[in-house]
């Protein structure tokens, strides 16, 4: 083997490797830690549950995108496609973490206040956290999901 195509070898195994790790690289860095249990089925059943979202019409608004670390009275409103405020018991607020979902809590003490709702909400890390709005007639499937930032100190004023 001549010294030209040693060379030449070794700089495409280099390359393929790079790749590789680039790859990875991207991946991890894309990766919305979105995790379902039964993926086939959900999978599956995809095109229905965004059909039965759209047909809801929700538009849940979290009022505030920063919080800090304890516990926090989130503030939300609920509206279905006709611009009215969707009744409190047709729909389940839970806050988790996208990575883990040993973090995952149902919001507490939920009521109406002013022309929205609000939830106490305890998150017990930094980082990013998501509020789910689960349909209560079928919570498994039908969920919107807002997310929020989770910071060791309280935001600033307005945040």
């Amino acid at each position: 083997m001549t010294f030209r195509l040693k060379l030449a070898l070794a700089a495409s195994i280099m390359l393929a490797l790079l790749a590789v790790v680039g790859a990875l690289v991207v991946g991890t860095l894309t990766f919305d830690g979105t995790v379902t249990e039964n993926p086939y089925e959900t999978g599956l059943q995809w095109d229905e549950i965004q059909h039965q979202k759209e047909a809801l019409g929700w538009n849940p608004v979290v009022e505030k995108a920063r919080y800090a670390v304890g516990l926090n009275r989130i503030r939300f409103s609920i509206r279905d496609a006709g611009g009215a405020p969707v009744p409190l018991e047709d729909f389940i607020v839970e806050a988790g973490r996208t990575d883990n979902s040993s973090f995952d809590q149902p919001g507490s003490s939920c009521r109406r206040e002013g022309n929205g709702y609000s939830c106490e909400v305890a998150f017990t890390s930094t980082g990013r956290w998501e509020i789910r709005f689960r349909w209560s007639r079928d919570p498994g499937r039908i969920f919107f999901v807002r997310h929020v930032m989770v910071t060791a100190a309280p935001p600033e004023a307005g945040g």
